[in-house]
C-alpha cells in the first residue's frame, strides 16, 4: 500500500510544478469565475439581473355611465394606474427595472431589436371599466423571444394582479349584494360608498393591499438574495475537475507511450498497486484542485457555499464520479492524443447537457430528462441545495446518483484497464 502512496505522490508533486497545469487547472476558472461575477453584479449587485420592461397604460377611468349590473361602480376608478404603480413599486425594484412609455409602438421595436426591454405590458383602453363589470380585457404582453425566461416572470406578475383584482372584484360585489340583503345600506346608498371608496384607492389615501411581495429564503427560514456566482463557480470548478481528472487519467496512457509501465512491471510491485497508486494520484488531484476552486470561491467572491460538511462530502462524490470519468475516457482512446480528442468532445457534451452553461431548470422536459444521466447535472443539482440552506439529509438523493455514476464509471473504466494489459 505504500507503493501505491509513494506512485500517488509522484504524480501530485508532478501536477503541482507543472506550470501550465496548475494556471489551467486553478487560475483559469478562478479567472472565469471572477468575469462571470462582474459581468453580472457579484454577490451584493442584483441590478444587472434585474428585468428590464416597459409599461404602456392605455386605461381609462371608469365612466359614471358604466353598467356593473345590480352593483354601481366606483366611478374615477383607473385599474391602470394601480398596476402601473405595483410594476414600479420598490417591493420589486430588485426584479423589475420598469420604465412608463406612451408610444406602443416605439416600446415593441426596442423589444424587436433585442435592446432596452425585455417584455412590453400594454394595459387596453377598457381595462378597468371591463375588470370591475366582470367583462373580458386582455392585456398584452409583447416579449423577445431570446429572452423567454424574463418574459415568463412578468407574465407570472402580471397573472398575480389580475387574479387579485378579479379576487377584489369579487368581493367587492358579495359584500354590497350582502349588505343590501340585510338592510344594512340601502340601495340608493351603495352609489356614495362605492364612489368614496374609488376616490380612495386611486388617490392613495387608502393604499391597496401588496399585491406581490418578493423573499428568498433559506430551508432555515433565513433571507437570503440571490448570488448568481452560487450556479457559475461550482459551474466552472466542475467544468474544469472534468477537465483535470480526464488529464490526469491521460498520464496512464503517457507513462505507457514512455515505457513506464513497463520497468514499473519488471518490479517486484503487482500491477494492481501500480494502478491504484495512479488512481490515488488522480483523486488527491482532484480534491487539491476541487478544493482550492471552493476555498478561493469563498475568499475572493464571498460566495456562500452552504453547511461545510454537506459541502464537503458533496465534493468528495463529485471528484470520485469525474475520477472515474476520467479513467473510463482513457481506457476507451488508444493512446494520448485520441484521448484529448475524445475527452474533450465528451466532456463538453456532457457540460452543455448537464447544465453547467445554461441551468437545467431553463431546459424542456425532455431534455432536463436527458440531463439527469449525466454526473454534472447532479453535482449542480448537489451545490444549488447546499447554497439554498438545505443540509446533508437534502443532498442524499444526488449523492446517491453521484455514488452509482462512480461504481459504474470506475467498474467500467477498470475492466477496460485489465483488458487492455491482458491483450
Amino acid at each position: 500500500m505504500k507503493k501505491a502512496f509513494l506512485i500517488a505522490w509522484k504524480d501530485i508533486l508532478t501536477t503541482l510544478y507543472d506550470k501550465s497545469g496548475f494556471a489551467y487547472l486553478i487560475l483559469t476558472p478562478l479567472a472565469l469565475t471572477l468575469i462571470f461575477g462582474l459581468a453580472f453584479g457579484g454577490k451584493d449587485d442584483s441590478a444587472n439581473f434585474r428585468i428590464p420592461l416597459a409599461v404602456v397604460n392605455h386605461d381609462t377611468p371608469v365612466s359614471a355611465d358604466a353598467s356593473g349590473g345590480d352593483i354601481p361602480l366606483p366611478t374615477g376608478m383607473e385599474l391602470g394606474t394601480i398596476i402601473v404603480n405595483v410594476l414600479t413599486s420598490p417591493e420589486l425594484s430588485d426584479l423589475l427595472d420598469t420604465t412608463v412609455l406612451t408610444d406602443e409602438t416605439a416600446a415593441k421595436a426596442a423589444v424587436d431589436a433585442g435592446k432596452d426591454y425585455t417584455a412590453v405590458v400594454i394595459l387596453p383602453e377598457n381595462l378597468s371599466q371591463a375588470a370591475i363589470s366582470g367583462k373580458q380585457a386582455t392585456i398584452e404582453i409583447y416579449s423577445d423571444p431570446a429572452k423567454s425566461t424574463g418574459a415568463k416572470i412578468v407574465e407570472g406578475i402580471i397573472t398575480q394582479i389580475t387574479r387579485q383584482m378579479d379576487s377584489g372584484r369579487i368581493s367587492f360585489t358579495v359584500t354590497f349584494q350582502k349588505l343590501i340583503e340585510s338592510g344594512r345600506i340601502a340601495p340608493g346608498g351603495i352609489s356614495t360608498i362605492a364612489q368614496k371608496l374609488g376616490e380612495q384607492m386611486q388617490s392613495g389615501k387608502r393604499p391597496v393591499t401588496d399585491i406581490i411581495t418578493l423573499e428568498t429564503v433559506d430551508a432555515a427560514g433565513k433571507k437570503v438574495k440571490f448570488d448568481p456566482l452560487a450556479f457559475f463557480a461550482p459551474s466552472m470548478a466542475i467544468i474544469f475537475l472534468a477537465f483535470g481528472t480526464s488529464r490526469g487519467a491521460r498520464s496512464i496512457l503517457q507513462e505507457e507511450q514512455a515505457g513506464t509501465f513497463a520497468r514499473l512491471n519488471a518490479t517486484p510491485t503487482n500491477g494492481a498497486i501500480i494502478l491504484l497508486g495512479k488512481l490515488l494520484g488522480i483523486l488527491f488531484n482532484g480534491i487539491i484542485q476541487f478544493g482550492i476552486l471552493l476555498i478561493a470561491g469563498a475568499l475572493l467572491f464571498g460566495l456562500r457555499w452552504g453547511n461545510p460538511g454537506a459541502v464537503a462530502v458533496l465534493a468528495i462524490a463529485v471528484i470520485f464520479a469525474f475520477s472515474g470519468l476520467g479513467l473510463l475516457l482513457a481506457t476507451i482512446a488508444k493512446n494520448e492524443e485520441q484521448a484529448n480528442t475524445i475527452g474533450t468532445f465528451v466532456i463538453l457534451v456532457l457540460m452543455m447537457v448537464g447544465g453547467n452553461f445554461v441551468s437545467a431548470d431553463n431546459f424542456p422536459h425532455w431534455l432536463t430528462t436527458i440531463a439527469k444521466i449525466t454526473p454534472n447535472y447532479w453535482s449542480m443539482a448537489g451545490f444549488a441545495k447546499l447554497w439554498q440552506g438545505q443540509s446533508l439529509p437534502d443532498i442524499l438523493p444526488e449523492l446517491l446518483a453521484l455514488a452509482l455514476f462512480s461504481v459504474a464509471l470506475f467498474g467500467a473504466g477498470l475492466a477496460l484497464y485489465r483488458r487492455r494489459v491482458q491483450v
